[in-house]
């Protein structure tokens, strides 16, 4: 809405950053809206990540055009049954989401897209999308947010 890709391109510039070392990560609620800035940022170098994938079907739709290099998944999208009691109970009330994901990752890594799911922040939690395929995962149950190193 405001030319983030010219701020974006001039800041590259004026500051010699290798474009290869950013990754502009993009709301899925907002992928139609911004297509002509995410490639010309892709056409720069810039890796393109997309969070909230799960959020929109025309997210998976356009995989193909934008190419990013990762998407993110909320460990949200598991949350069917608060009441779960159990693991058991857990992972019968997810299955049908646990699915869904299974074919999200499937399609990504059919296309060279690596997957993250974020906000895990219990063993069960862990446990349920340990074999789901995700190259990264993320949240309180592996570390708290930490300070950047330079």
């Amino acid at each position: 809405d405001f030319a983030v890709s010219d701020i974006i391109v001039n800041c590259v510039k004026e500051n010699k950053i290798p474009a290869e070392k950013l990754c502009f990560e993009l709301d899925g609620d907002n992928i139609a809206d911004c297509l002509e800035d995410i490639m010309l940022l892709k056409q720069l170098g810039v890796s393109v990540c997309i969070d909230h994938f799960e959020n929109s079907e025309e997210n998976r739709e356009i995989i193909s055009v934008i190419e990013p290099q990762l998407v993110k998944l909320s460990m949200d999208i598991l949350n069917n049954d608060m009441y779960a009691t159990t693991k058991d109970d857990y992972l019968n009330a997810t299955q049908e989401m646990i699915d869904i994901i299974s074919e999200i990752i499937e399609n990504c890594h059919k296309n060279k897209i690596k997957v993250c799911i974020c906000g895990i922040e219990n063993k069960s939690q862990e446990q349920t999308i340990s074999e789901l395929g995700f190259d990264y995962k993320q949240g309180y149950y592996y570390s708290k947010p930490v300070e950047l190193e330079l």
